[in-house]
C-alpha cells in the first residue's frame, strides 16, 4: 500500500521528487524497469500539479485511472499488453468508479481497431484478461457509467461493451449483472443479461426477475417469455427452494371472496339457489363404512 506520505510528495513542486514517488506507485516487481518510468512520466504529465488536493486517495485514483485510459489514445507499442496490465495493476491500491472510465475506453479501443499498428491475437487476449479483471474489481454501484454507456441506441457502443457482460458472467458477478438488468431498458441488452442470470442460476435474482415477470407481461411478452425461462432454469438448477409463485394469488383476497370459482355462472346460479345439505360427521362416517351384505346363501 502507498504511504500517504509518498502520496504527498507525488505533488512536489520539485520533479525529481514528484518522479520518484510516482515510481513508487509503479514498483511492483512484475512491472519492468522501462514500462515503471513510461508510466511514472505519463502519471506527472496528466496529474494536475498546481495544488495539492485535500483527498490524495481520490486524487491518486484519479490520476493512474487517468494514464491507463490515456494508453488507450497512443499507438501501441510492441509491448503495449504490458503497459496496460501495469497501469491496471495499481488499481486495488486506489478504488474507485473513475477505473469505469478508462475499462469503458479499453473496450472500445479494442472494438474499434483504429489503432496505427494492429494488435496481434496474442495482444488482444492478454489485454481483455486485464480488462476483465479491472472490471470485475468494481463494485455494482461503481458501474453505473458501464450500464449507462451499454444502454445506448447505438449499437456500435453497445458491442463494444458485450465483452465486459461476458467477464461479469464468467466471474460469476451476480449482483453486478442484477444492477444492470435494473439499470438497463434496451431490449437487446436485458436479453444478454437475462442469458446470463440464466447460466449462472443463481437464487439470488429470482425477486427481480418475478417482478419483471409481470411487468413485461404487459408490453413486452417475447422478454417475458424470456424472464420466465431464466426463472424455470434456475428452479431446476436449485431443488431446495419452493417455488411459491405458483401458489400465492396476485393480490390478496378481501373479504368473503372465493379464490376457487365455479365452471360457469349457470352452475353459480343453481348453487345458490338450491345449495348443498351439510353433511354431519356421523353421516360422512357412515357413507365411507362399507355396507353389510344383504344376500342369502
Amino acid at each position: 500500500m502507498i504511504s500517504r506520505d509518498n502520496l504527498l510528495t507525488l505533488w512536489s513542486v520539485n520533479k525529481s521528487t514528484a518522479f520518484a514517488a510516482a515510481q513508487t506507485i509503479y514498483s511492483a516487481s512484475s512491472i519492468p524497469l522501462v514500462t515503471r518510468d513510461r508510466l511514472s512520466n505519463l502519471l506527472l504529465r496528466l496529474a494536475t500539479r498546481s495544488c495539492i488536493p485535500q483527498d490524495l486517495e481520490s486524487a491518486a485514483a484519479e490520476c493512474t485511472a487517468k494514464v491507463a485510459e490515456h494508453l488507450f489514445m497512443l499507438p501501441p507499442s510492441p509491448f503495449a499488453e504490458s503497459d496496460i496490465a501495469a497501469a491496471f495493476s495499481v488499481q486495488e491500491w486506489f478504488p474507485g468508479e473513475i477505473w469505469c472510465t478508462s475499462v469503458i475506453a479499453g473496450y472500445s479501443a479494442l472494438q474499434r481497431g483504429d489503432w496505427v499498428i494492429p494488435l496481434s491475437v496474442a495482444q488482444k487476449r492478454s489485454i481483455l484478461t486485464t480488462l476483465s479483471g479491472s472490471i470485475r474489481m468494481l463494485s455494482p454501484l461503481e458501474l453505473r457509467l458501464f450500464w449507462h454507456t451499454l444502454n445506448t441506441e447505438d449499437p456500435n457502443k453497445s458491442s463494444n461493451l458485450a465483452d465486459g457482460v461476458r467477464a461479469l458472467l464468467w466471474g460469476h458477478k451476480v449482483d453486478h449483472l442484477i444492477a444492470g438488468l435494473q439499470s438497463c431498458t434496451s431490449t437487446h441488452v436485458m436479453q444478454n443479461l437475462l442469458l446470463a442470470l440464466e447460466q449462472l442460476a443463481d437464487p439470488r435474482a429470482l425477486p427481480l426477475l418475478h417482478q419483471l415477470e409481470q411487468v413485461l407481461a404487459v408490453d413486452n411478452w417475447p422478454l417475458a417469455r424470456l424472464v420466465g425461462r431464466a426463472i424455470n432454469v434456475i428452479y431446476q438448477q436449485n431443488p431446495g427452494i419452493v417455488r411459491s409463485d405458483l401458489l400465492l394469488p396476485s393480490r390478496a383476497p378481501t373479504g368473503d371472496t372465493l379464490l376457487v370459482r365455479t365452471a360457469n355462472r349457470g352452475t353459480a346460479q343453481i348453487h345458490e339457489a338450491n345449495p348443498p345439505a351439510p353433511i354431519s360427521h356421523n353421516d360422512a362416517t357412515q357413507e365411507l363404512l362399507p355396507k353389510p351384505n344383504t344376500n342369502k346363501l
